[in-house]
């Protein structure tokens, strides 16, 4: 007895019905254009950030203090980031995922967790970006040797850290029934 993928793919989706495959059709098509207008986004949020001033100012303000520049500056390009793409994000995360039944999760929750993620990101890609500045200004001609090390080994530490530290503190995990 042999099992033919294609087959029982092909089964499956025509027992799903012409409304479902609309629906997800749709989605797909959306997830497409979001993809687009995310990056759109992204740019004109770093351009706005950018033309306002505020991280030239608080650096001149920190001027003689590297190591608390580089961190706050970009604690505070990171979170205005955040708050700028927020109506954007609760579209795409929220209000999408709610219209296409992806999610059950109430507003205050989501937004709960939101300002959690943004707290951790904010946190970290801070630090991230202190520790690529400190080696730009302490390595000279090769920084960029000693920069792709750290991020290897960020993100070698967030694929270990993150799901025993990071994502326990937006699910409970259980493990299965015997």
């Amino acid at each position: 007895m042999s099992f033919d993928p294609v087959a029982a793919t092909a089964a499956y989706i025509d027992s799903l019905g012409p409304e479902a495959l609309a629906k997800a059709q749709a989605y797909t098509v959306g997830g497409h254009w979001i993809l687009l207008w995310g990056v759109l986004i992204s740019a004109l949020v770093t351009w706005l950030i950018v033309r306002s001033g505020l991280p030239d100012r608080l650096q001149l303000r920190l001027r003689g203090r590297p190591v608390r520049a580089a961190f706050l500056v970009s604690a505070l390009v990171l979170l205005l980031s955040s708050l700028l793409t927020l109506p954007w994000t609760l579209y795409t995360d929220y209000f999408r995922m709610k219209a296409y039944g992806r999610t059950s999760q109430p507003l205050a929750d989501w937004l709960g967790q939101f300002a959690l993620s943004g707290l951790i990101s904010i946190l970290l890609g801070a630090l991230f970006c202190l520790g690529l500045y400190t080696l730009m200004r302490k390595a000279g001609k090769r920084w960029w040797i000693w920069s792709g090390g750290l991020v290897a080994v960020v993100i070698s530490l967030m694929l270990l850290a993150g799901p025993v530290f990071i994502e326990p503190l937006f699910n409970d995990y259980k493990p299965l029934p015997a």
